[in-house]
């Protein structure tokens, strides 16, 4: 049996692995166009490699009930973390890292499991198109050609620069339909700040509005940009925007509160004895809301946009689910797996991206 499997990130890597563990006769090729294997994972948690979290559950994502019931994958995916004497911990919201702290330790983890099982690995190997003639899938590349029984598409998203034409162009090759892509974790544009105001943080309580209507609330650090706010508590927001797929923003904003350990009371306390915030703030933010005369436990934005594809950190959209079985087979050609990211499967800030991607690599391995 040969299986090709396209994208050398989380999923491709699991399934790959998972496949030749699995069944070790099989010819098992792991197609990546980066000249090394896992680029998302390098780069995820900021290098410091957020590859999953405790609290794994279903509602943090999109569409929750496709992702119930993934309990046997994720005891096979702790087993290879015990077996290889991968060490890691959990901060307090559940996030997990290496005990280095760096990406290499997982890749290095992986990478060794890749080896163990015979995978074949090919960098630098990008995907033109996908043919299929009789029962046998034809993968042309740059510079090879590629045969297959089955094959496993695990591309990730659209975000990072990704090529969106190539991207769409491959589902249209074996007649998968995407939905809608939009930009996911990542920053909300609201309005200009000064250049003061400008990289600086705070810890905050941030409220997602529909007119009057609350949306979304979550408490966490909030990071002021030329023309919007990022960090972990605004991707999220983004998240639930993305999402919606809007065409215009009109009537969304945020409402942040930047003392959310202070009732209204004791900040008028403070203000008796110094009317400028600098006791409690930073000094450009209390200076920015001093001189905007800006309520801090009210700081109203609106909202015109999320930022484009190319600085999300994730793609809300993909395969649509309706096209996929169980086992992540394509329903009109179940010899064709698709996974990770490439799904229209997007989760929250915490490593859930990355965990789902690994959890269903190794249910395509289990599948085939």
């Amino acid at each position: 049996m040969n299986i090709v499997v396209i994208g050398a990130g989380p999923c491709g890597i699991m399934s790959a692995i998972r496949i030749k563990q699995l069944h070790p006769d099989y010819c098992v090729s792991l197609l990546e166009k980066n000249d090394s294997i896992g680029h998302r994972i390098r780069i995820s948690g900021n290098g410091r490699c957020n590859f999953a979290n405790t609290n794994f559950c279903a509602s943090k994502y999109n569409h929750p009930e496709f992702v119930v019931g993934y309990e046997k994958e994720l005891n096979v995916f702790r087993s290879y973390l015990q077996n290889e004497g991968f060490y890691y911990f959990s901060d307090h919201e559940g996030r997990c890292y290496p005990h280095s702290e760096t990406s290499t330790s997982f890749l290095y983890f992986l990478q060794k499991l890749i080896d163990r099982y015979h995978v074949d690995v090919f960098t630098s190997t990008n995907v033109k198109s996908i043919k299929k003639e009789n029962n046998t899938h034809i993968i042309l590349c740059d510079n090879n050609v590629f045969y297959a029984d089955k094959i496993v598409i695990a591309i990730g998203g659209v975000s990072l620069n990704n090529d969106v034409n190539h991207y769409k162009n491959l589902f249209k090759e074996i007649n998968a339909n995407i939905t809608m892509l939009s930009p996911s974790l990542t920053p909300i544009v609201t309005s200009e700040f000064s250049k003061r105001l400008e990289g600086k943080r705070v810890k905050a309580n941030v409220k997602l509005f529909y007119d009057n209507e609350l949306l979304k609330e979550e408490r966490g650090e909030v990071l002021f940009k030329k023309n919007g706010v990022s960090g972990i508590v605004i991707f999220n927001m983004s998240s639930y925007l993305a999402r919606l797929h809007l065409s215009s923003y009109k009537h969304y904003f945020l409402s942040i509160d930047l003392l959310p350990d202070l009732s209204p009371s004791q900040i008028e306390d403070f203000l008796r004895k110094d009317k400028t915030y600098k006791n409690l703030l930073q000094e450009d933010i209390a200076d920015y809301i001093v001189n905007k005369n800006i309520n801090p436990k009210e700081f109203v934005l609106s909202i015109t946009n999320l930022y484009d594809l190319k600085n999300s950190q994730v793609t809300s959209g993909g395969v649509s689910l309706m096209e996929m079985n169980n086992d992540l087979s394509l329903r009109r050609d179940e010899s064709i797996f698709i996974g990770g990211e490439a799904l229209d499967i997007d989760g929250e800030c915490g490593g859930y991206n990355i965990e789902f991607a690994l959890l269903s690599g190794i249910r395509i391995g289990n599948s085939i």
